[in-house]
């Protein structure tokens, strides 16, 4: 029995793991630690300048982008000051142009009105040069114009034709036709009080007559006529109609 355990000692030691381990002297150790971290310095510094380099390019980039922007807002600054201009000149061309076709409107108006004065002045020059010894009556000229709110402002010219041998004695009624927002009404001037003097007629060759009459508020002129009878007579002699509408 011994003898077996002393061939299985001898045995499990001739089984054993050897370890054989190199000694490297302390010297190239430290050498080999400051290799490294010079190794590790390196790669950090190199990233280091790589983000400035690229965080450069970024501000150069911006710097170039603002720039544009810059010199972009400039141009658009100038364009806006000369749309600006062209406007205040083509407004201004278009108020000269209104004012002008106004004025031209207002001269049109006044040389129409002209000739109509023009027409009647000519036909009442004929009237009274004609031979005619009828004695007929005509209104010459019958206008009626809105002078101020609720007044109205008339105008007649009554004539008697030919060569005029007596006086014509009469009276004018004027009957007025309105509306406002209840219907339509009618109006005869002078009313039932006595007449007005501006409403007696007395002429031989010609007579003027005009006046104002006065509505009640919110009634608007359609039109008006003007009625002429002799003195005395509730027959109409003759009558002549303006619109106001």
């Amino acid at each position: 029995m011994s003898f077996l355990r002393a061939r299985r000692r001898k045995y499990h030691m001739a089984l054993r793991r050897v370890a054989v381990r190199s000694h490297l002297a302390w010297y190239w150790r430290g050498a080999f630690v400051i290799i490294a971290l010079g190794v590790v310095v390196a790669l950090v510094w190199r990233l280091y300048v790589a983000d400035g380099d690229l965080a450069g390019s970024e501000r150069e980039a911006s710097g170039e982008g603002v720039e544009q922007l810059k010199v972009r807002i400039r141009q658009l600054e100038t364009e806006n000051a000369l749309l600006r201009s062209a406007r205040v000149k083509y407004d201004r061309h278009t108020q000269i142009d209104t004012e002008a076709q106004k004025s031209l409107e207002r001269d049109l108006g006044a040389l129409q009105e002209e000739n109509a004065t023009l027409r009647e002045e000519l036909a009442f020059i004929r009237g009274m040069s004609s031979t005619d010894r009828s004695g007929a009556l005509n209104i010459q000229r019958f206008t009626v114009k809105n002078a101020r709110s609720g007044y109205y402002h008339f105008q007649l010219l009554v004539v008697q034709a030919g060569q005029k041998e007596r006086v014509f004695r009469g009276r004018l009624q004027l009957v007025v036709k309105a509306q406002d927002g209840g219907g339509k009404h009618v109006l005869v001037f002078p009313g039932n009080t006595v007449e007005d003097d501006k409403f007696k007629i007395n002429l031989k060759s010609y007579q003027s007559i005009e006046g104002d009459f006065q509505l009640a508020p919110g009634l608007v002129v359609t039109s008006v006529e003007a009625r002429i009878f002799s003195e005395g007579s509730s027959q109409l002699k003759l009558s002549k109609l303006v619109s106001l509408s």
